[in-house]
């Protein structure tokens, strides 16, 4: 008896089985389907590992060429522009000290130094002194 009870629920799986074949045929090749996406989901990663790889050699190569192109162009670095910018804005300011500096002594000196006498006043002040023109101090 269980024999033939046996037979008659296979027979009843097996036509389940083929309703449900008939329903959704993806359904039982999914296991063979998912051997396949496996694979190309390793595919996959590996060509992101590899284009990632390609990505960081081609960064490096473009970066050394950026580095040699700047070396070859002979910029100054941003510090060395701002030490050499300070050390202009301190030579502008002592040159105007000194520029000052030299109007007040030219002042000065103008004040201290007596004019110099007119040409016709010194010849007068020659012949009364009776100096022969070749005796003057200042010739």
């Amino acid at each position: 008896m269980q024999a033939g009870h046996g037979s008659a629920a296979k027979r009843q799986n097996d036509e389940t089985d083929v309703a449900l074949w008939s329903a959704a045929p993806h359904f039982y090749t999914m296991q063979s389907d998912n051997r396949f996406l496996d694979d190309l989901a390793r595919l996959a990663t590996g060509a992101m590992g590899a284009l990632s790889g390609a990505r960081t050699e081609v960064d490096q190569l473009v970066r050394q060429r950026m580095e040699r192109l700047l070396a070859d162009m002979d910029l100054v670095r941003r510090d060395e522009f701002e030490a050499v910018r300070e050390m202009a804005v301190r030579a502008r300011e002592e040159n105007a000290r000194l520029t000052e500096r030299l109007a007040a002594l030219e002042a000065a000196l103008a004040a201290s130094v007596p004019a110099p006498a007119k040409p016709r006043a010194r010849k007068a002040a020659q012949e009364n002194l009776h100096l022969p023109p070749s005796a003057d101090p200042k010739e």
